[in-house]
């Protein structure tokens, strides 16, 4: 996590060290930082929304298999550009919110990091009902 700390400190004015990073939104113990702003992470609303799809092609190796066998078995060279493969593509939308503040990055779906988005979420949703308790 190469994410500089959360300039505003719970205690004593010191950056707190980022705990999640999801995008360009940092999250601390008790702050989220982002383009747009910085709120206190009790409160804060995590949305996550998965806007992936899956396109079927023609599978690499089908292709290549069709064009090396095309002069030796015509015919049947063929039947591999029938292979077919799914690939994702598409992202996820990461929204925080809370009060007038909002903030939503972009993930593309075949990042580690758009992979990982549904987990990061939740584990902010976690740290930010940690800090709503711990204001009580």
């Amino acid at each position: 996590m190469n994410a500089e700390p959360v300039p505003h400190g719970a205690t004593g004015g010191q950056p707190e060290p980022a705990l999640l990073l999801i995008g360009d939104i940092v999250v601390s113990e008790h702050w989220v930082r982002s383009p747009t702003g910085v709120v206190p992470l009790a409160g804060t609303t995590w949305i996550a929304v998965d806007r992936t799809y899956l396109v079927r092609k023609t599978a690499t190796w089908g292709i290549i298999c069709a064009v090396v066998l095309f002069f030796v078995i015509f015919v049947l060279s063929l039947l591999f550009l029938l292979a077919k493969e799914d690939e994702p593509m598409g992202f996820v939308e990461v929204t925080v919110r809370s009060g007038d503040f909002a903030h939503t990055v972009t993930l593309p779906a075949t990042t580690p990091a758009g992979t990982r988005a549904f987990a990061d979420v939740q584990y902010a949703q976690q740290l930010a009902w940690r800090a709503g308790q711990s204001a009580r």
